[in-house]
């Protein structure tokens, strides 16, 4: 049955469906919004983010950031330079202690701090 929604999915998406599409699938950790453009699997939620270099789109990959802290972070990357640990996230304007320790701990071992 899971198997067939998918499909069904795909095939509104691969045919310009051009309503809101969701799915959803909490085993998985998936999520499919064609509306918005979000595609979010198992595999992104998986991938390290190296925050030094990471853009928007690989920011929101983060469980816990949306646009407008991901855009937070970029702005303070590009006006202070590289991050030198996660902890100075907490520096980043709506971003304090308690939300980068949550950060953490719903994407542990993600966050990357590389200073390239």
């Amino acid at each position: 049955m899971k198997n067939i929604k998918k499909i069904l999915l795909m095939s509104l998406l691969l045919a310009g469906f051009s309503g809101s599409v969701s799915y959803a699938d909490s085993q998985e950790n998936s999520l499919i919004k064609h509306h918005h453009h979000i595609i979010r699997t198992k595999a992104t939620q998986n991938t390290p983010v190296d925050i030094n270099q990471a853009d928007l789109s690989q920011l929101e990959t983060l469980v816990g950031l949306g646009a407008k802290k991901s855009q937070a972070i970029l702005d303070y990357r590009k006006a202070n330079g590289p991050f030198h640990n996660v902890t100075e996230l907490s520096k980043v304007k709506g971003i304090g202690a308690k939300m980068v320790a949550r950060l953490q701990a719903k994407n542990p071992g993600r966050i990357l701090v590389n200073s390239k």
